[in-house]
C-alpha cells in the first residue's frame, strides 16, 4: 500500500505518519520524505512508486514543489505534465494521498509557534494552507478515489479517520487479490 501525506507545516503530518506507522503498519513500513531529495522528477517518482518495496509512506510528494514554488514564488521543478503523469500513476498504483490543511489557522499558529518555524513560514502559513486546500479540492474532483482532503481541525480523532480509510483500500486491494 502506498500512502502519501502533504499539508502545510504545522497541520500534523510527521504525527500522523507516525501513527499510520506504528499504530496501522506494526512498524512494517518505508517512509520516504522527498524533501529530503532534489530530484523531484517524475521518473524518480515513478520509480520510487513502482518499486516492491511493499508499504510506503511518503512524508510529502509532487504537490508541495508546486505549493511551495507558487507561495515562496521560485519556479517550479515541475511542469503540469508531470504532475498529470504522477496524478495518473496513484491512480493506477491505487495509491492514497492525504491532503491535510486546517479551517483554523490558530491551530496551525500555534504548532508552528511550538515548534520554533521561522518567520518566513509563519508569515506564508496562510497562503499555504489555502493553497493545498484549492488544490487538493481541485485533486479530489479528478480523483475521488485516492485524494482524501481532511480538515484537522474538524475531524474528531484524525487517526481513526485516516486508519479507517486505509482499512477500507487495504480490505478492496485484498479483494481484488483474491480475484
Amino acid at each position: 500500500m502506498i500512502v502519501i501525506v502533504e499539508g502545510p507545516d504545522g497541520v500534523g503530518k510527521s504525527t500522523l505518519i507516525r501513527h499510520i506507522r506504528k499504530d496501522f503498519f506494526d512498524g512494517k513500513v518505508d517512509i520516504f520524505k522527498f524533501s529530503d531529495t532534489s530530484d523531484v522528477s517524475f521518473s524518480n517518482y515513478k520509480e520510487k512508486l513502482e518499486a516492491d518495496l511493499g508499504n510506503i509512506i511518503m512524508d510529502r510528494f509532487n504537490l508541495s514543489e508546486d505549493v511551495y514554488s507558487t507561495v515562496y514564488q521560485r519556479y517550479p521543478k515541475n511542469s503540469l505534465l508531470d504532475h498529470l503523469k504522477t496524478f495518473s500513476l496513484i491512480e493506477n498504483l491505487d495509491a492514497i494521498y492525504i491532503i491535510l490543511y486546517s479551517s483554523n489557522l490558530d491551530l496551525l499558529w500555534e504548532r508552528c509557534h511550538q515548534r520554533g518555524d521561522t518567520e518566513k513560514v509563519y508569515n506564508n502559513l496562510l497562503d499555504l494552507n489555502d493553497y493545498y486546500y484549492q488544490i487538493g479540492k481541485e485533486l479530489r474532483k479528478l480523483y475521488p478515489r485516492n485524494i482524501k482532503l481532511i480538515d484537522v481541525a474538524t475531524t474528531a480523532n484524525i487517526f481513526e479517520d485516516v486508519e479507517k480509510i486505509l482499512k477500507e483500500v487495504q480490505d478492496e486491494q485484498n479483494k481484488s487479490n483474491k480475484d
